[in-house]
This record gives structure tokens, C-alpha cells and sequence, in this order.
């Protein structure tokens, strides 16, 4: 998936991360995409207690980046039922990618799963991504969202992700609702190159 607002931006990589840690404390600890080291996006980091977690990391790829066959490697503090998003993002500033991330690990049971995004300007890009407790495909997306993808989580089919992006802030907030599930998420605000 590419957002490509200009045929002169460069590009940066970014790995939306939901999954279910039955321990309810684990994180990812470090993230590499070949030779490349990501970044977790501060505050995207999942919260406890709770078994319902997402993170966002980004890596600036740099003008001179060209397609090649990479592998992702994803080192965990604990056992976990996760799976990658990988999405290439144009126009993302190289320095300060992203800023003022949130996340919500929701011990309890709502159907309605929402982050907002402080200091979000109007060019930014907000991008999100949610785990809920059960398997059905039924969702809703809030307003100006555009899903990235949706799927079961691989040998956790009870459990299921999707990850959304959005080019208009609306108050900064990206917001799904499910059926009825405890659910888990992270969201980040891109900022485009100047």
C-alpha cells in the first residue's frame, strides 16, 4: 500500500504490529527489515494490563532506496500471537517521521475501539491499527478511514486484526467498532516532508 501525495517523495517503511500476549506484559523489543533497524513510534508501545496489544515502528528509507526482497525480524520480550503489517509510506518526513503515538490495551468489553492523536496537523497522515478478542469480520471503520487489511491472527483464529490509515485528522482520532470485543490498538501521526 503506498500513499503518494507527490512523485518526488521518498519513501519510508512502516510495520503496524497487533497481537495477543496471554501474559499481558510482553513488547516488542527490537525490529529489523534486512539491514535495516526500525523504530518504535514513541507512545504506540501496547499497555497493561490486558492480552490485547499493538505497536507501530518506521524506518526513513532514504531517496536511494530501490525494491529487493527483504525478511522482517521481530524480537519479542515474551510468547505472543502476532502478526507484521508491512506498508511503504511516500512523503514521510526522513528526520521526525512521526510524532505523539497512542495506545490502548481495553480490559473491558466494548464495541467501540478509538485513539486519539494529540498535535495532529492538517497535513499529517494518521495511520492505526486494532487486535479484537474474537474472529468475525464484522467492523466498522470511523469516518475518512481507509483499511489497510484485515485477516485473522495466523493459529489464533479467534482473535483478529485490521490496520486503517486516514488523510484527514478529523481531531486527530482514527476509531473502529467491532460486534462486541475487548480489543487493543496503537495509532501514530505521519508528518509529511517539507
Amino acid at each position: 500500500m503506498r500513499y503518494r501525495p507527490t512523485p518526488w517523495s521518498v519513501p519510508s517503511l512502516v510495520v503496524l504490529m497487533p497481537y495477543a500476549s496471554g501474559a499481558g506484559t510482553a513488547k516488542v523489543s527490537t525490529m529489523t527489515w534486512g539491514g535495516t533497524t526500525l523504530t518504535r513510534i514513541s507512545g504506540t508501545s501496547g499497555t497493561t494490563p490486558g492480552d490485547h496489544a499493538a505497536e507501530i515502528w518506521i524506518a526513513p528509507l532514504g531517496a536511494s532506496h530501490t525494491a529487493a526482497t527483504n525478511t522482517l525480524s521481530v524480537a519479542f520480550t515474551g510468547s505472543v500471537y502476532g502478526c507484521a503489517i508491512i506498508s511503504q509510506f511516500d512523503n514521510v518526513d526522513q528526520t521526525t517521521p512521526a510524532h505523539d503515538g497512542t495506545a490502548t490495551n481495553d480490559t473491558q468489553e466494548s464495541g467501540s475501539a478509538s485513539l486519539t492523536v494529540s498535535n495532529v496537523a492538517s497535513t499529517d497522515l494518521l495511520i492505526g491499527a486494532f487486535i479484537k478478542h474474537d474472529g468475525s469480520a464484522a467492523y466498522t471503520v470511523g469516518g475518512s478511514q481507509i483499511p489497510i487489511t484485515e485477516f485473522q491472527v495466523p493459529n489464533l483464529t479467534t482473535r483478529r486484526a485490521l490496520a486503517v490509515y486516514k488523510t484527514t485528522t478529523n481531531g486527530g482520532t482514527v476509531s473502529t467498532t467491532f460486534g462486541s470485543t475487548y480489543h487493543g490498538g496503537a495509532a501514530a501521526a505521519l508528518k509529511p516532508a517539507s
